[in-house]
């Protein structure tokens, strides 16, 4: 028999940086959900990238959804 403990809103399917914004959206509007991921939450980034590969985004766009900034925006003059 299922409660209404047990019924999601949604689930995300992988953990990787588009997961994670997904969950983080839908924990800000009080939806439950979990994250499938095949192995280790960021798996790939931590066994399928190089050393040197970085995010490469302007400050203005912080990595993840809900990251604060860090650094101030700089002002064209």
């Amino acid at each position: 028999m299922t409660s209404e403990a047990d019924i999601l809103d949604a689930v995300v399917i992988g953990a990787g940086w588009a997961g994670l914004g997904v969950s983080h959206a839908l924990t800000q509007r009080g939806l439950r959900h979990r994250v499938l991921e095949r192995g280790r939450i960021g798996e790939t980034w931590r066994t399928q990238r190089w050393d040197s590969f970085r995010i490469n985004t302007p400050l203005s766009k912080p990595s993840c959804p809900g990251t604060p900034m860090s650094a101030p925006i700089p002002t064209v003059q």
